[in-house]
This record gives C-alpha cells, structure tokens and sequence, in this order.
C-alpha cells in the first residue's frame, strides 16, 4: 500500500469514526461518508498520475486544487441539505478536510511543462 493510499484509508477511517461516535449514524452523515469514500479515490487516482512521473506539474498542481474545492464545496452542501450543518457533521467535514490535505508543492519541484 502506497502511503498516499495508507493517508486516505486514515481519513477515510477517522471520517466514519466520527460520524459513529454517538452510536448514530444519521442519513445525512451516511450520505457524507458515502461521498467521503468516491472522492478520495478519485482524489487517490489523480495524485498517483501526478505523482507517476515524479514531478507535479503546474497544471497537475492546478487539477489537484481544482478537485479538492469541488469535493469541498460538495461535502458542506451535503452537510448543509437540511440548512443545518450539525456538530457531528461539523465534525466530519473537519476530519475530510484534513485527510484530504495536499502537501505543499515546493517551486523546485514544480515543473511548469
């Protein structure tokens, strides 16, 4: 397992541990962590091919970014269906943003091809 597979699996772990903490799951945090698991495969797929050659472009930097809003913007407008964003899902949408953090991307290894 690559460590940017063993990063995901952690998040993706920490996300249905919080959502389960009160021993309820309701249909709004399934929905949130059914999401959770599409998104960060997804997100795994285009971090190995920007990863695959070993250098990340600025356009692969830009497609990374890109991503990482959309799934941002998509997991609070699932927390936010009923116009109400629950501690709960406050709580899992702070443990998705940090599993899904893309380290920083020095210039030197930035290649703008």
């Amino acid at each position: 397992m690559s460590e940017t597979e063993k990063i995901l699996a952690r998040a993706m772990k920490n996300i249905i541990e919080v959502a389960a903490e009160d021993g309820y799951i309701t249909e709004e945090e399934q929905s949130l962590i059914d999401f959770a698991e599409i998104s960060l495969k997804k997100l795994q797929i285009e971090l190995q091919e920007a990863y695959s050659d070993g250098v990340i472009s600025a356009e692969e930097q830009e497609r990374l970014s890109e991503l990482k809003a959309k799934i941002i913007d998509t997991v609070t407008d699932i927390a936010n269906y009923d116009d109400v964003i629950s501690s709960d899902e406050m709580a899992m949408i702070m443990a998705y943003l940090v599993g899904i953090k893309i380290p920083k991307i020095s210039n030197r290894n930035l290649s703008t091809t």
